[in-house]
């Protein structure tokens, strides 16, 4: 970054070319780009913007170089509702602000994501102590936040398992009544899982076991590849709901939901075969984790449906949807998945 700004024409900016800088602004500039740290700097009344190598990582190449010499509200339009009233309150009053673990949705890899920080605007003053610059010295969290929240929905499902070992001897709750149990406490992550939905498939028929609140409208089997899925045991990711079900807009977001991962479940020998589809935010990269994460409450889910002392008697009562397919006898996953899969969940099992 420091050849970008020694590069850049600054004499095209309010802040005029470098020979006019201030004592000020080249002091805090300097402090800025010899920092690790993730820093940026508004300065003067246009919010003229400085970053280092530390920030440039967060803001991809939506933003950058373009981001270097521009007025922060040209910048950051789709956030400024968040972050001009604290920058105002610095360069008009002096005072500071912190954040930790804020939302601050910015544009980055094409589309508006979900991004936290841990951040704090202070003022840079002049000689003479009047505000002349916003100075941010900050800190992306968003892994650590879609960790912790992750761990939560996974937490909410293994707290059915201390009740499935009371009961393991009891036939007390059906295992149509149980697996829907497991579906609705996903309710906790809508934004991770805007809608969610489980099917069981036995004797050549699928049964929809259950969704949450915001999939009641998606539930019919012939909308999903869930044979296809149950026979090789290999998650489908379907990208084309707005085709199959025009634009479905979910809790927390506006943006409209257009994928859907469809994850088998490892059942073992079971004559019962389950299948989990889960819808994919719109504001968040498909990426690794991500799809760990799924695989991990997928697993979660068919560890807890396979200690059922009644797993192979599927009750009646329940009208299935009668889609037939031809049965084959179910796989495992080649290794079972565990929780250290996904880095940033094992430290926080570590603390719970």
């Amino acid at each position: 970054m420091a050849e970008l700004v020694r590069k850049f024409d600054w004499s095209k900016t309010p802040v005029g070319p470098v020979e006019s800088w201030s004592d000020t602004l080249v002091t805090t500039v300097n402090l800025l780009l010899g920092s690790n740290h993730p820093m940026f700097l508004w300065w003067g009344p246009d919010l003229i913007q400085f970053y280092n190598d530390g920030y440039r990582p967060s803001i991809r190449d939506d933003k950058h170089p373009s981001a270097l010499g521009q007025c922060g509200v040209e910048c950051w339009p789709e956030i400024w509702p968040i972050i001009g009233p604290q920058i105002e309150s610095v360069m008009s009053r002096g005072e500071s602000t912190w954040n930790t673990n804020q939302l601050v949705p910015i544009n980055r890899n094409g589309k508006l994501e979900e991004v936290f920080w841990t951040y704090g605007y202070s003022p840079v003053r002049d000689k003479d102590g009047a505000v002349q610059g916003t100075l941010v010295v900050c800190s992306e969290t968003t892994e650590q936040v879609l960790s912790e929240r992750r761990l939560r929905a996974l937490l909410a499902i293994t707290a059915n398992s201390l009740s499935l070992t009371e009961e393991r001897s009891s036939e007390s709750q059906p295992l149509l009544a149980f697996a829907r149990s497991l579906v609705e406490k996903l309710e906790t992550d809508t934004a991770d899982l805007p809608f969610a939905s489980m099917y069981l498939l036995t004797q050549g028929e699928i049964l929809h076991v259950g969704s949450n609140a915001a999939a009641s409208g998606l539930a019919d089997a012939r909308h999903w590849p869930l044979a296809k899925a149950a026979k090789s045991q290999v998650p489908v990711l379907v990208e084309d709901l707005q085709q199959r079900f025009g634009e479905l807009i979910f809790q927390p977001w506006p943006e409209p939901v257009t994928r859907a991962y469809v994850l088998p479940l490892a059942m073992g020998d079971s004559p019962v075969q389950a299948v989990l589809v889960f819808g994919i935010s719109p504001r968040l990269p498909f990426d690794q984790n991500y799809q760990t994460f799924f695989q991990l409450l997928g697993a979660r889910i068919a560890d807890l449906l396979l200690m059922r002392p009644v797993l192979g008697e599927v009750p009646g009562g329940v009208q299935p949807d009668r889609r037939r397919f031809r049965p084959r006898p179910a796989h495992r996953l080649p290794e079972r998945i565990h929780i250290h899969a996904l880095p940033e969940l094992h430290y926080l099992l570590a603390r719970v």
